[in-house]
Formats: C-alpha cells, sequence, structure tokens
C-alpha cells in the first residue's frame, strides 16, 4: 500500500491510501473523508508500507487527481473558509459574539474546532460537554450570521487533542492530531502490565485520559510478559526457591533473593539479589 499525506485542513493533513496513482507534493487530490468528499494538497510524498489487511483497512483512499472542476470548487470553498476561520478567530476560539451566544443561552459546551466542508459548503462546529446540550437556538444564530448550513458536532474528551492539537509527551505532535483515527480503549492494565509508575502526570496525554501509545505496545509487552513472574512471586531457579523484587520485561531478566527459610511468620531470603534468565525458571509460584 502506498500511504501520501494530504493537506485538507487549514493546518492538518491526514495520510491516504494513494494505490494506483502517482502522486507528487503539490497535487491537488480529491479523497475519502468523514464528511464525504474533501479535496487537499499532497504534502508528504508517497511511500511503500506493509500494513495487514486489517490495517489497511484504516486508511480511507485517493479517489482521483482534481480536475478543473474539482480546482474551481476547492478554490471557491479555501477562499470562503479563511473568511470564516478568520471571522471566527479560530486560533484562540474567542469569537466575542459566538461566547456571546453561549453565555445568553447558558449552555453547558466548550468550542473546540471548527471545519468548513468542501463542496457542500456547510460550516461544522465541535465542541465537548459534560451533558445534553439544546443548541438549536444556537444553530439558528449562527446559520444566520454565517449564511451556511450549520452542524455542531458533539466529541469525547479523548478527541479534543484532535482538534486542538499539541505536543505529547514523547515530544512529537499527538497521534491522534497527525494520523490516528480509531480511538481503541485503554486500561490501567496495560500501564501495570508495561511496568510504567501509576503518575497520573506520566501516563495521561492532554486530554487527560489514558495515554493511546499505551495499546501500542501492549501486544509486544504481552508476548514478552510470558514466562516471566510478578515481583513477590516465589520461582525455583538452579533449584532453589528465590522471591521475585524486580522483573525486567525488555531484557528478559528478574532480580531475585534466594530463601533462606519459609514459616508462619514470614520468609527469610539472602541479603544479596541474583539475576536470573526466564530460561533459568523452571516453575513459578504466584503469590496471594
Amino acid at each position: 500500500m502506498r500511504l501520501v499525506g494530504v493537506k485538507v485542513d487549514k493546518d492538518k493533513k491526514g495520510y491516504f491510501n494513494s494505490d494506483g496513482f502517482e502522486l507528487s507534493i503539490g497535487d491537488l487530490v480529491v479523497v475519502e473523508a468523514n464528511d464525504g468528499l474533501d479535496c487537499g494538497e499532497v504534502v508528504v510524498s508517497s511511500s511503500d508500507l506493509d500494513f495487514s489487511k486489517e490495517d489497511e483497512a484504516r486508511f480511507k483512499k485517493v479517489l482521483r487527481v482534481a480536475n478543473s472542476s474539482d480546482r474551481d470548487i476547492y478554490n471557491y470553498s479555501k477562499n470562503h473558509r479563511d473568511e470564516v476561520l478568520a471571522k471566527c478567530d479560530i486560533i484562540t476560539l474567542h469569537a466575542p459574539y459566538i461566547k456571546e451566544i453561549i453565555e445568553e443561552h447558558k449552555l453547558n459546551m466548550k468550542l473546540l474546532d471548527l471545519k468548513y466542508t468542501y463542496k457542500d459548503k456547510k460550516l461544522v462546529f465541535y465542541y465537548t460537554a459534560p451533558e445534553r446540550v439544546d443548541f438549536r437556538q444556537l444553530v439558528k444564530e449562527l446559520a444566520h450570521e454565517f449564511k451556511l448550513r450549520i452542524e455542531l458536532r458533539q466529541v469525547r474528551d479523548r478527541e479534543e487533542g484532535k482538534h486542538i492539537g499539541g505536543i505529547g509527551n514523547c515530544g512529537k505532535e499527538l497521534c491522534c492530531c497527525k494520523w490516528k483515527d480509531n480511538f481503541e480503549t485503554v486500561s490501567i492494565k496495560m500501564v501495570a502490565k508495561q511496568n510504567i509508575s501509576l503518575n497520573q502526570t506520566k501516563i495521561s496525554g492532554l486530554c487527560g485520559k489514558l495515554m493511546c501509545c499505551l495499546k501500542y505496545e501492549d501486544d509486544m509487552y504481552t508476548e514478552l510478559r510470558k514466562g516471566l513472574p510478578n515481583n513477590g512471586d516465589i520461582v525455583v531457579v538452579h533449584g532453589k526457591e528465590a522471591l521475585v523484587r524486580s522483573v525486567n520485561i525488555l531484557q528478559g531478566t528478574i532480580k531475585a533473593a534466594l530463601i533462606v527459610s519459609k514459616n508462619e511468620q514470614g520468609i527469610e531470603t539472602e541479603p544479596e539479589l541474583q539475576v536470573y534468565d526466564r530460561e533459568d525458571i523452571s516453575s513459578i509460584q504466584k503469590s496471594n
């Protein structure tokens, strides 16, 4: 599969399957989008990548190279969109009249982003809200202001970063903003499985939810953990019992102290810790 990066919004790009097309940077193309069709400029040249069929299904397709009709609509839409975005002050989302309307009607909602859609001349506002919002009057007033079809679309908290943008803990652009479309379930079990400290600031993304990248490596950690004990387990190594003190999943090793005695009062171990490989472990007794 060949992917190209296409900028379909003012500052955002997406990646699309360009199989069957020879595209260069600067080409204008029509692509599949969540709202139907979209038109944008190729900003990242195509490259061959190997994906499973399941992964390939995640990427929408380049439908055609833009023709003269597409270019006319694109240029009109782009010019009109720039006027709308400038009017809304989309960078700060502090458009006074929109805030006044929201406050006037006491709407408990937070505007995140807006999009002027290609071809059907529709303005889509994205917002978050803790509960259901009756925004009918807001839609009427926005339609009167912009003379366009208006749609308000509520997004989940996890999608907030996708619309606002930002830099993740890794120092790179947010995955959800750069390329990620689907938001898979991320659980606290994944954090524990990867031996990551339960520090909220280190495991949370800008949206306040668990980082999506915890899911990326979950399958790998599940595989690497096979045959390894947990902290506090008792293992048999070289015919002797030892108490596990720490586990290095990536290296496939443990640090354990040999057991001197076990009784009702507890377990007594040697003070020194020894490092053992996965292959050294002959059996594991799980701790309660």
